[in-house]
């Protein structure tokens, strides 16, 4: 009977392994896009993205249209010279906004013939200006497209103006003007149309018709960043509040042109508007307790205290948005997106990096999402989760049914789940930018910088202007002065490693040239940039002997401990022999010490990795006569996994080591684990011993910190371990309670596809 309770309990843990979390949909980057990206009425098939041009380059192209239907699905269709702004498709064509020489222009393509531009006209200056105050919602010049595709307005720099195509002339109606934010809404006779302008001090909303004739009016706050949605037959303007947190909501009823206003504790761009049960509602995005929280709640009820909402389990990063679309809510972080119903269940939760700004537009689409923003865009696709219901069924059972009848599981499981904590990130400060020199094309050195000009010993006094052979003579620079001489002949970009003299002191730089063109193409000289690589030189070269020296640190502690350990009958003299080889080794045991606190080597090479094996090969490390006072156990569940398999064994090893050393000589017990989800390997190494307090925890990743009084650590053991995992592209968590003991988790991330992964050996020993 106890078999079948295991069998069935291995059965159902793997199902739940399959249905990969416990919800129904799974979000997954379908593609993304380095510009803004533009779907008409949710055809994917056929979307636009628009560039931004390089200021340096003036052909770039910046509008491309993707094909999906193509035979290789990339971009068909590009509009070559033009620097495109925003486009549509309008009245079976395409409508492209354009700027030309500091003016705006509009172009319309027809689809039966896209080779040649069948309309064109001239936006007035006014609106043209773009030196004008930009609306940070949205950018400055913005083309909408009316529900039915026959109508189109522009949004130029607060100048709203209504598009009229008349064969093939193109035309524009002047609307309004100091427009903050504007777009079409469903009204019940038709479509209509809301703008929000600046009149003075003050700032309306107004309802106009299809005809663009103003309905009604009415007062909202004055505000730099607004944007507006429709709910129902409502419209919500969320406004900005000046030098303060939070956000004024406005809700103008079509039907009624009744407003009601609202205060809410959230940014603009962290509240939606949604329909719930036919109730109007607000979704906010907040943070309570270090926690993303979704909390809906009637638009008629106060918000001075919001009440209790959905948490988002896990760790996202910092809220950006919250869109709403019917009855659902898309929360979107700096590192992933949440889909919460109006009733609080969660449909997806996923890890998605998206470099996004608070100011995105987000689209939904008929399986998915898109969420667009001018430098980048992404499209995002739901996959259904079928046996979703199966791991919500499985964490149920391990909360209520499976502890009564294994505890030791509950407790293990228990732990897992209180392992949260923020990770230690290092950073690395970027290089400074060099020694700059600039020589035109006839060979004067005209600009320098201080590091340069250090370079070349040229003081405040020094004219510039003359050949740069004049500010050579100084020794050591022959090789500068030879470099500069080879890449003035050929023109062209070059990088070539030279040694000089700064200081009487040798240093090797990296030169690389870089030519200088003009605004007609003619040259205009050479720019030099030159990056002092002497102390990156030494530090490789010191590197090597820091990881020799760490790993030569426990063969000369076992060589030591099998001599102390020589007795019985030893002839004469043995005895000294076997003093002086102690002590030796004490020497050559600091003189490794002295070696450790130098940085590691970057090299770093991924090879196919059994997470299982790697974790047995690091417990054979370590003599079980050399630590006669420790148990290891072996809790096993590994996995293929691509890895820089000597970096992992090295970080693991440390890990070991310190546990051992926090049993402090006294009996005690180090379990070295491993399991697996479906995107990462865990590695843990937990001991029995001393245990760590909050000061000694929050210490531990500093570089070098160590809580040794004895003098053998260094704590060069702990940077490894964060440094190997962050090469890695994982994170390291450390629980530890004072005499209890400490456990340390890597989580690396597997690095391989679905398809390539084989089924990984579940072994469980203990010894």
């Amino acid at each position: 009977m106890n078999l079948l309770v295991v069998i069935a309990a291995l059965v159902l843990q793997t199902v739940a392994a399959w249905a990969d979390a416990g919800e129904p949909l799974r979000l997954v980057i379908e593609r993304s896009f380095n510009g803004r990206l533009i779907t008409s009425n949710g055809d994917t098939l056929r979307s636009m993205v628009v560039y931004q041009r390089p200021a340096w380059d003036r052909t770039t192209t910046t509008l491309a249209v993707y094909d999906q239907q193509a035979p290789s699905p990339e971009f068909a269709d590009r509009v070559p010279q033009l620097e495109v702004v925003d486009a549509a498709r309008w009245r079976s064509g395409l409508l492209i906004l354009h700027r030309a020489e500091g003016r705006l222009g509009l172009r319309w393509f027809s689809d039966s013939d896209r080779s040649r531009h069948m309309a064109d006209a001239i936006v007035p200056a006014s609106a043209s200006d773009s030196t004008r105050r930009r609306d940070r919602l949205h950018v400055a010049e913005r083309l909408m497209i009316g529900p039915d595709g026959q109508t189109a307005m522009i949004n130029a720099h607060g100048t709203l103006l209504s598009v009229e195509l008349a064969g093939n002339v193109l035309s524009l109606r002047p609307i309004e003007t100091g427009v903050l934010a504007s777009g079409y809404v469903s009204l019940a006779k038709g479509p209509g149309f809301v703008m929000v302008y600046r009149s003075g001090p003050s700032a309306f909303l107004a309802l106009l018709d299809s005809s663009m004739r103003v309905i009604s009016s009415v007062l909202v706050p004055l505000s730099d960043v607004v944007r507006f949605e429709q709910v129902g037959s409502s419209v919500l303007l969320y406004s900005s509040l000046e030098g303060a947190n939070g956000c004024v909501v406005t809700m103008l009823d079509l039907e009624t042109r009744s407003m009601t206003t609202r205060s809410v504790p959230v940014d603009a761009s962290r509240v939606t508007g949604l329909m719930t049960d036919g109730v109007r509602s607000l979704a906010l995005l907040t943070t309570r307790s270090g926690r993303a929280e979704v909390v809906v709640v009637p638009l008629s009820q106060s918000l001075d205290e919001l009440p209790a909402g959905t948490v988002i389990p896990g760790e996202y990063g910092s809220p950006r948005l919250v869109r709403a679309f019917g009855d659902t809510v898309m929360a979107v972080f700096t590192g992933g997106v949440a889909i919460v119903t109006g009733d609080g269940d969660i449909l997806a939760r996923d890890a998605i990096e998206l470099p996004v700004s608070d100011l995105a537009e987000v689209v939904r689409l008929e399986r998915g999402y898109e969420i667009s923003s001018p430098a980048y865009s992404v499209r995002i696709i739901e996959h259904p989760q079928r046996l979703w219901f199966v791991a919500r069924s499985w964490e149920w059972l391990l909360r209520y049914v499976i502890p009564m009848l294994f505890l030791s599981t509950l407790g293990v499981l228990y732990f897992v789940y209180r392992r949260q904590k923020r990770f230690l990130d290092a950073m690395i400060d970027a290089p400074g930018s060099g020694a700059i020199l600039f020589i035109d094309v006839n060979g004067r050195l005209l600009r320098t910088n201080e590091r340069a000009a250090a370079l070349l010993r040229i003081t405040q006094d020094v004219p510039m202007g003359r050949m740069y052979s004049t500010y050579m003579n100084q020794p050591g620079l022959a090789q500068l002065s030879s470099f500069i001489d080879r890449v003035r002949l050929s023109r062209d970009s070059h990088s070539e490693r030279i040694s000089t003299l700064v200081d009487d002191e040798l240093r090797e730089l990296i030169m690389t040239s870089t030519p200088i063109v003009g605004t007609l193409g003619s040259s205009r000289g050479l720019l030099f940039a030159g990056v002092d690589i002497t102390e990156t030189l030494e530090q490789r070269r010191l590197t090597n002997w820091a990881q020799l020296a760490h790993d030569m640190q426990t063969n000369l502690s076992t060589i030591r401990l099998n001599a102390e350990q020589i007795h019985g009958d030893v002839q004469r003299g043995d005895d000294e022999r076997r003093r002086r080889i102690l002590f030796q080794v004490g020497v050559l045991i600091d003189r490794v010490r002295d070696l450790l606190g130098v940085a590691r080597s970057e090299v770093f090479q991924r090879t196919v990795v059994h997470s299982a094996e790697l974790c047995t090969e690091v417990r054979h490390e370590f003599d079980a006569a050399m630590f006669p006072h420790v148990t290891f156990s072996m809790k096993l569940r590994g996995t293929l996994m691509l890895a820089d398999r000597l970096k992992l064994t090295r970080a693991v090893r440390n890990a070991v080591e310190n546990a051992i050393k926090a049993l402090r000589n006294q009996q005690g017990t180090v379990e070295i684990s491993t399991w697996f989800d479906h995107s990462n390997v865990f590695i843990s190494v937990s001991d029995t011993g001393v245990g760590m307090d909050p000061e000694t925890m929050a210490n531990m990743m500093k570089p070098y910190f160590s809580s040794s009084t004895d003098g053998t650590g260094h704590g060069i053991g702990t940077m490894i371990m964060h440094h190997v995992t962050k090469l890695h592209g994982g994170r390291i968590r450390v629980t530890s309670e004072p005499g209890k003991g400490t456990q340390i988790v890597f989580r690396i991330p597997h690095g391989m596809e679905p398809k390539e992964k084989i089924r990984a050996s579940t072994a469980e020993r203990v010894s």
